[in-house]
Parts: C-alpha cells; sequence; structure tokens
C-alpha cells in the first residue's frame, strides 16, 4: 500500500498541449452564449400552485356583512384606486371601518369610508389640489429628464451629432412641441381649477391624493348622458349653495329640496341601469 502511495505520487502529471486548452476554453464559451435572436431566456419566478382551483372565490350568500360591503359606495377615487376598491369587494377583503378615521390635511375625525386618507371637503379644496398638480409636474419633468439623458449621444457620436444641423432642427421642433404642449396643460389644469360654480369642480383621489377623482357616474352609458348632467347641475347648487337662477342663498327647506331631486335622479339612473342588465340577461337566454 505505501509504495502504491509513493508510486503515485512520483509519478508526473500531463501536461496539456496550447490546441487542448484553447479547444477547451472555446467550448466553454460556445456553451455560455445567448442564443441568437433576443437575449437569454428569463427564468419563470416559483412554481405553479400544487392545487388548482377549479372555480372562482364566491361569497357567503346569507351574509349581512357581505351584503353591506358589496352596497357600500365606491366614489371619490381616481380609476386606479377605483379597481383596488373593486378587487377588495369582489374576493372578501375588504374591510369597512369601524370608527372615524382622521383626515390628513384637516385632521378632524370625519372620514366615514375605508381606505379614504382625506375627508371630503379637503378632496376639493384649492390646497389639495395644487399640491396634486405639483406632484405631476415634478413626475413628468423626472420622465423627461431620464427620456433627455437617454438620447443625448456621448463622445465623438456627440460631436457628430451637434454637427449635423437637419438633427439639430428636428430637436428643436421636438423641444418646442414639448414645450407647447405643457403649457396647453397648464392652461386647461388652471382654466378647470378657476372655473365657476356652475361647472364641475375639479376633486383629489382620496386614497392616493396624486390623480384627479373619476365622476360617481363615469361608468354611466351614453344613454343616461341627460340624467349625468342634471344631476352635475343640481350637485354643483348643493356644492355652492346657491340658487343657479338669480343665486341667492338657498334656504335650509331649498336645500332639502334639491338633495330631493338628486335623489330622485340617482333613483331613475339605477332602475335604468337595472333595466337594461335584465334585458341582455334575458337576450342571452
Amino acid at each position: 500500500f505505501i509504495s502504491a502511495a509513493l508510486q503515485s505520487i512520483s509519478r508526473p502529471r500531463p501536461i496539456l498541449n496550447t490546441q487542448t486548452l484553447n479547444a477547451h476554453t472555446q467550448t466553454k464559451t460556445e456553451t455560455k452564449m445567448p442564443p441568437p435572436g433576443g437575449g437569454t431566456k428569463k427564468k419563470k419566478k416559483g412554481r405553479a400552485p400544487k392545487h388548482q382551483n377549479s372555480f372562482a372565490f364566491r361569497h357567503n350568500p346569507k351574509s349581512k356583512k357581505t351584503d353591506k360591503i358589496l352596497s357600500s359606495p365606491n366614489v371619490g377615487v381616481c380609476r386606479r384606486c377605483y379597481d383596488k376598491i373593486e378587487w377588495r369587494k369582489k374576493y372578501r377583503k375588504y374591510k369597512p371601518r369601524t370608527q372615524p378615521g382622521k383626515c390628513n390635511q384637516c385632521f378632524q375625525k370625519n372620514i366615514l369610508t375605508a381606505y379614504h386618507t382625506i375627508c371630503t371637503n379637503c378632496a376639493g379644496s384649492d390646497k389639495a389640489i395644487a399640491a396634486m398638480e405639483a406632484k405631476r409636474k415634478n413626475s413628468s419633468s423626472s420622465t423627461t429628464k431620464s427620456t433627455k439623458e437617454e438620447s443625448e449621444p456621448v463622445g465623438d457620436d456627440a460631436e457628430a451629432s451637434s454637427n449635423d444641423p437637419i438633427e439639430n432642427n428636428e430637436a428643436g421642433a421636438t423641444e418646442s412641441s414639448v414645450v407647447n404642449t405643457t403649457t396647453n396643460a397648464a392652461a386647461t389644469t388652471k382654466s378647470t381649477s378657476s372655473s365657476s360654480s356652475s361647472k364641475r369642480r375639479i376633486r383629489v383621489c382620496a386614497i392616493c391624493t396624486h390623480e384627479p377623482a373619476m365622476s360617481k357616474y363615469a361608468n354611466a352609458s351614453a344613454e343616461d348622458i341627460d340624467l349625468v348632467e342634471q344631476l352635475h347641475e343640481w350637485e354643483d347648487v348643493l356644492d355652492s349653495g346657491n340658487d343657479k337662477t338669480d343665486g341667492h342663498k338657498l334656504t335650509l327647506r331649498e336645500i332639502k329640496a334639491v338633495e330631493r331631486k338628486v335623489e330622485k335622479l340617482q333613483m331613475e339612473l339605477k332602475q335604468r341601469q337595472k333595466d337594461r342588465k335584465d334585458a341582455a340577461a334575458a337576450a342571452k337566454e
């Protein structure tokens, strides 16, 4: 055993030629090269679930809490937050408030809707609208800066592009068009924010406060435009507190009468939508 070990130690190791080494490295590089046509393939993260769902989530049909959650209004929010709340309602992730929440602007405990961060009064205030516009301007300016940095050439390419008059003219035209669009957008936002009480006033999303809120009747069809316009007019009267004919301040009796008109129009709109759904279901059957 000792002699065999000594022989293995004293045995000289084989010397590899340069050709064999080159061939070995070439095979390694060939295996590591990405496939032709578009880079490496991305591996899927995770794996498929072991037990697949055979049907979607179903609500408890006899639950009073579920009925309360599904009937809770989803208004005063932007499209993205609206979709989030609807998803929570659909899959029973919605948690209604048990106590009023504190507003992040006026710091009063007057938020009654779940997931809202500001109250309805602050959502239509000038302070919230100005903060929303400032956030949107900052985000747009950051995106324009990033696109400019990506499009700017480096080194010899930059000198060549600076000497090319055609590209300079095109760049100037695009910059002027961007400036014109930004000024037009700013003008439209100012005009809408400074509109009179007869027009619809901008409201901030009560959840994210980064985007303008949708109208209550954004999902209404084209057949219900007449009702939506009437609802907008009477809701503007309630918001302003002045009569739309002569502009006098509304009394308590007149405010109650306007509220009854709004409720009546809302019930009519809901009835129209329900009749339309029933007709579509009957046509499918």
